[in-house]
């Protein structure tokens, strides 16, 4: 019942994204020098290789199993990470399968994604903005979170997470 809302804001930005590009206006609405078409058929594409991607993602938040995300990343893989053991950029498809283990790890009973606010996808990145909960070493946890992928044919090729909430509220 949820997916109606992401999809909507999918179809949404798609809109946006072919109307912006056709009036050669940026989002204030100045008029844009040198605008660039943007090709929709690799938006399409960028948006159902994300979906994938976060259906996969989701399900590992969840219940710790992470291979069918992790099949999806490139071997150059990197993240970026805000905080705490992993801050920072990290390199390699070893080093994210160690980071979402630790993430497993962190959040015992796993993750459960309450809301997808936001999608927003481009010709090779999507970003996804969701709330999220669950247990925290024993404490209660809910978090607002956007995530930004970088998208290279079939396959993740970055990743960076931001968030910034007491990790108590939405």
């Amino acid at each position: 019942m949820k997916q109606r809302p992401v999809i909507a804001n999918i179809v949404c930005s798609l809109l946006c994204l072919t109307a912006l590009a056709v009036s050669g206006k940026s989002q204030d609405g100045a008029q844009s020098k040198k605008m660039s078409k943007v090709d929709s058929q690799k938006v399409a594409h960028t948006m159902e290789v994300g979906m994938r991607a976060f259906e996969h993602c989701k399900y590992g938040l969840a219940n710790g199993e992470w291979q069918p995300f992790l099949a999806m990343l490139s071997d150059d893989f990197t993240f970026y990470f805000p905080q705490g053991k992993y801050k920072g950029q990290n390199t390699g498809k070893a080093k994210a399968e160690e980071f979402f283990k630790y993430v497993s790890a962190t959040f015992v009973g796993g993750l459960k994604v309450t809301e997808v606010m936001h999608v927003t996808a481009g010709e090779n990145s999507i970003v996804f903005e969701f709330k999220d909960e669950g247990s925290l070493r024993g404490e209660a946890y809910k978090n607002r979170v956007a995530i930004s992928w970088e998208i290279r044919g079939d396959q993740l090729i970055s990743y960076r997470e931001y968030f910034g909430s007491d990790g108590k509220s939405n």
